[in-house]
């Protein structure tokens, strides 16, 4: 396959996942949250950042990102501290609640896309292994 026609099957395929992902998502007892709140919790499940930081990672302004936060903290699924090196940054992060959220989310998500994976053979799944161990070294976090 051509460089071009797997960027095409990239973008065709990725937004079908994700699809997948949404509707369990949606489906986790007490998971009211949107898919642009559910992309803050992973970024910060990942590790704590900066409101700016976040804002670059998620694809949305400042603004927008406050809002979202708002509600986020309202939920107590996110925490903002302030560091202990210069008083001037603060930090997000994930709550213990936050982190629940994600784990129940993941679990759910992961259920479903191993059901999809089970249609697959062996070989198709060595190959998808070896696609997506390569996805993570051309697209680092």
């Amino acid at each position: 396959m051509q460089s071009s026609n797997i960027a095409e099957e990239f973008l065709d395929v990725i937004p079908r996942a994700m699809s997948i992902i949404r509707t369990k998502m949606r489906e986790v007892p007490r998971s009211n949250l949107t898919l642009l709140q559910f992309r803050v919790l992973v970024n910060l499940a990942e590790k704590k950042l900066t409101q700016t930081e976040l804002a670059e990672n998620v694809g949305v302004s400042t603004p927008t990102l406050s809002r979202l936060l708002d509600g986020l903290k309202k939920q107590n699924l996110v925490a903002q501290i302030q560091s202990k090196k210069d008083r001037r940054n603060n930090y997000l992060e994930l709550t213990k609640e936050g982190h629940i959220k994600i784990a129940d989310i993941r679990k759910s998500a992961c259920q479903t896309l191993n059901n999809h994976f089970s249609q697959i053979d062996r070989a198709q799944k060595t190959a998808l292994e070896s696609g997506l161990k390569a996805l993570r070294e051309i697209f680092p976090s």
